[in-house]
């Protein structure tokens, strides 16, 4: 008997599927740190964020001499500025409504009041609320991270 034996070209499906698997639990692996990565500088760009809102939210009180207001609202994760621009209009929001997206944002005052020398003033607020105290404490969470942001009775941030 003669069998002729015939060479075969390439891998068969159990090969294939044995790759197949071992690059997808590899690339799995790879890819968790990677979205840890992402989410936390979620985080790390809200800060950022909402230290920058509120150092322009002095800056407004200076400029505009009529003093300025940051509202929080943290059921809604979102802030915004408001102030006495001494326009026709007198109080404006000079600021976008600014959300975290994905990142939770608590804090102990609602609203950040600022004089007219930048410092915090406390009382009644452009709307009727009532401004928080000169001291107040912000945290922005998210992805099993958390950073707080304190604000000293001189209205500076103190991280």
């Amino acid at each position: 008997m003669n069998r002729r034996t015939r060479s075969r070209a390439g891998f068969s499906l159990a090969e294939t599927l044995v790759v197949m698997t071992v690059l997808g639990i590899a690339g799995g692996i790879a890819f968790l740190p990677g979205v840890r990565y992402v989410r936390q500088m979620s985080v790390k760009e809200s800060v950022a964020a909402f230290t920058a809102v509120q150092s322009l939210t002095r800056s407004a009180a200076l400029q505009f001499a009529g003093g300025a207001e940051l509202h929080i609202d943290a059921s809604a994760d979102r802030y915004w500025i408001i102030a006495d621009t001494s326009s026709a209009a007198g109080v404006d929001t000079i600021s976008t409504v600014r959300s975290t997206g994905e990142v939770d944002l608590f804090s102990t005052d609602s609203i950040l009041c600022y004089d007219s020398r930048s410092l915090p003033a406390t009382g009644a607020s452009f709307a009727g609320s009532t401004c928080g105290g000169p001291a107040a404490v912000v945290i922005l969470a998210g992805a099993g991270m958390a950073d707080t942001i304190r604000i000293s009775a001189m209205g500076r941030i103190e991280r």
